[in-house]
């Protein structure tokens, strides 16, 4: 009696096994045969009569047709609370709210549930995540198949047992012959859809066992491979072979053997295909485990060849590389004064975009405009170049004195801008007046001991744009030089232009 139970449960259990495996398996299928970008779409808006997601329902219908499910397919939001983006099933409708059976793992993976109630009858569900070319999990597939009839076929196939267990082994024979025939006609159908897809996946794919040996392929895999399935099957994936295949994962700490055969792990990850001496091909690929029930028994590897894009994408980044190079010595080149090699107007624009000075006002910015004294006389008694050793002598003053992330700006003639960051008005004035006594300091003993400047001083305000941060600053200055000059001139707030 004993050993009759232990068999009903294991033949019971095997059964319901191999359903949930076939359910995973055409799961994933299908997730991999959605667009991704349609679903993205559609999980932007609440408006289900739209073009994109009458599409998205009628592939939906159509996959349902052509692999004869019984039940439903949903496309459900990855995270909770989950909502369906679109389902073949009646009932439901986009935005309405969608119970996860219990899992013993999250959406991300590709995972089956055990047999649960709901309708008023039995359901097995599996889930598969969509992915967009990155590889981000953008909605879930959840696939409920209505497995009442099979439940069915499984309490005959009990009774049948305890038939047996009572003694009446011949109308338990007729019982079993018959639940036996109908369950494995819908198991071989179910197998049959599912090589089907197999077969014929642009994706290659791969089986392997515990060991590594490729029990199985597709055709896709065998173009990719360039062999014939003569020739791979049995072949040991991670053997290095000089006069064969070579496959080499891109990422050491990302290879099937430790993840997924050691630890039971899907993971995702590239590889390189050493087909001959000269010929290479980077592939793209999944690794799923494959269990018996208790223990990993192999692994499902699914991959896609991307030569073109993985060579284009190193050519890429090696012109990136070397156009960042250009273009940094090209940006200094613009933003840069060649007589004083300060930062120049261009560069005061961009300073003051709007984009910028948000985040300068919450901070706290200020700036000083600063005006050399008399310097029309220089150039006038003295001449023009001796005016420009004063402005590069001057200019080598400023950028040693103040900080690095000060920014220096020549904005024209004898006329400079600092842009403060993080210092408030009354700093900005201290530090103006400690310029001035370190350049009469600095400058005292020198044929430029005339050198003296007029500074105005403003702080940015919140909303305040930049042409009246610099006009309220250029006023200051105004005012500091018609007082006397070698003086410093500070605008609390003056008159706003606020930003709408």
């Amino acid at each position: 009696m004993i050993t009759g139970i232990s068999l009903l449960y294991h033949d019971l259990y095997s059964l319901i096994s191999q359903q949930r495996s076939i359910l995973e398996k055409t799961a994933y299928t299908i997730s991999r045969l959605l667009p991704t970008a349609s679903i993205e779409l559609s999980s932007e808006t609440k408006d289900s009569h739209t073009s994109n997601d009458s599409q998205l329902q009628d592939l939906l219908f159509s996959l349902q047709t052509d692999l004869n499910i019984v039940g439903g397919i949903f496309i459900v939001s990855s995270k909770p609370p989950f909502q369906v983006l679109s389902s073949t099933k009646v009932g439901f409708r986009k935005g309405d709210h969608y119970e996860i059976p219990p899992l013993d793992s999250s959406l991300s993976d590709a995972k089956s549930t055990n047999l649960y109630r709901r309708d008023g009858g039995f359901r097995l569900s599996a889930f598969a995540p969509i992915r967009d070319a990155s590889g981000e999990v953008v909605a879930s597939l959840a696939l409920e198949s209505d497995e009442s009839a099979f439940i069915l076929r499984l309490i005959g196939y009990g009774l049948h047992y305890l038939l047996l267990a009572l003694g009446l082994i011949t109308i338990g024979g007729f019982i079993f012959l018959w639940i036996s025939n109908r369950t494995s006609l819908s198991l071989k159908k179910l197998k049959e859809r599912y090589f089907t897809l197999f077969a014929e996946s642009s994706d290659g794919i791969l089986i392997i066992d515990s060991k590594g040996q490729i029990q199985k392929l597709n055709k896709a895999a065998l173009e990719t491979f360039e062999r014939t399935e003569h020739q791979m099957i049995g072949k040991n994936l991670f053997k290095i072979d000089a006069e064969d295949f070579n496959f080499i994962p891109l990422e050491v700490d990302k290879n099937i053997q430790n993840r997924t055969l050691s630890l039971n792990l899907h993971f995702r990850s590239k590889a390189k295909l050493i087909l001959e001496a000269e010929k290479i091909r980077y592939l793209n690929y999944s690794s799923y485990p494959l269990s018996d029930g208790k223990d990993v028994a192999g692994a499902l590897i699914i991959f896609q060849d991307i030569t073109s894009d993985f060579i284009r994408e190193q050519e890429l980044h090696h012109d990136q590389v070397q156009l960042r190079s250009e273009n940094l010595q090209l940006q200094q080149q613009v933003i840069t004064d060649p007589l004083t090699h300060t930062l120049n107007k261009q560069y005061l624009y961009y300073i003051l975009d709007e984009k910028n000075l948000k985040w300068m006002s919450v901070e706290g910015c200020s700036m000083l405009v600063i005006d050399i004294d008399n310097f029309k006389q220089v150039n006038d008694i003295q001449g023009h170049a001796r005016g420009d050793e004063v402005l590069q002598s001057f200019a080598k003053f400023l950028r040693g004195f103040f900080r690095r992330s000060d920014k220096i700006i020549r904005f024209g003639g004898d006329e400079f801008i600092v842009i403060l960051p993080r210092t408030n008005i009354q700093s900005a004035a201290r530090i103006a007046n400690n310029m001035k006594e370190k350049l009469a300091k600095d400058f005292a003993n020198t044929p430029s001991n005339i050198l003296t400047v007029s500074v105005g001083v403003a702080e940015l305000q919140p909303r305040e744009n930049g042409h009246a941060w610099m006009n309220r600053a250029d006023k200051a200055l105004y005012q500091a030089k018609h007082s006397g000059k070698n003086a410093i001139q500070t605008d609390d707030f003056g008159e706003l232009e606020v930003l709408n």
